[in-house]
């Protein structure tokens, strides 16, 4: 399985299997529980560990990493 197919089945194709149409996707309206990393995790899945920041149910945490770059 590619790299970018295996992000979306941990998202948006698990969300709609499970018939879970309040989320699985960026967009107004859905619940959004969100981690946003700095860099391609479908090219380097060690981008995963940068964590810029985190929302959950559409409200950033407060405990989220301040915003910076993985140097």
């Amino acid at each position: 399985m590619r790299r970018s197919k295996r992000s979306a089945a941990g998202t948006g194709v698990t969300t709609r299997h499970f018939d879970l149409t309040d989320r699985g996707r960026i967009a107004a309206g859905p619940r959004a529980d969100l981690v946003l990393i700095y860099g391609d995790p479908t090219r380097d899945i060690t981008a995963s560990r940068a964590i810029v920041d985190i929302w959950r149910h559409g409200v950033r945490q407060s405990g989220s990493p301040a915003l910076r770059s993985p140097v």
